[in-house]
């Protein structure tokens, strides 16, 4: 049986503190989302799931993300050894691209990492996502990389 217990920190959901977060329109703005749909997106109230599952011998999370504008959730398998696994196919509402998303978790630190890249007819995008616990808190760290440049946003989910 697959151990999920290094992973029951992240457990639970989590509503995105506002007034904590650096704004996202920068790097919405970089990936080239327009103005209207900015916006929109920079006024939502957003709130984040981790699920935790042990499946097959296997570890996996559930990502579930709600918002006003769409609900998304993603199962992605998680490599306990600080190795990526499968990369899982969706569709990034945000950027308008299909995307394909790989985790892993980092024992040394407690972190649990993603990297994606876009797929299909919108190729370019590259996401790098850090995501760790600090008192209680889900921190989420995403670098994009897109036509050469890098944009950075941290955002901070408060348990409900």
């Amino acid at each position: 049986m697959a151990d999920i217990t290094a992973l029951k920190p992240f457990e639970g959901r989590r509503s995105l503190d506002m007034s904590t977060c650096d704004g996202v329109s920068e790097m919405l703005a970089h990936g080239g989302t327009g103005l209207i749909k900015r916006k929109l997106l920079t006024s939502l109230a957003m709130d984040f799931e981790v699920v935790p599952l042990a499946e097959n011998g296997k570890v996996f999370i559930i990502e579930k993300q709600y918002t006003t504008f769409v609900n998304k959730h993603v199962k992605l398998e998680v490599g306990m050894d600080n190795q990526f696994k499968s990369y899982v196919p969706y569709y990034d509402d945000a950027f308008g691209v299909d995307v394909g998303k790989a985790c892993k978790y980092n024992a040394s630190n407690g972190h649990m990492y993603s990297h994606a890249t876009s797929t299909g007819k919108h190729l370019g995008y590259e996401w790098d996502e850090d995501r760790y616990i600090e008192g209680g808190d889900f921190h989420w760290i995403t670098v994009l990389k897109y036509k050469g440049k890098e944009t950075t946003h941290h955002r901070v989910f408060l348990q409900k």
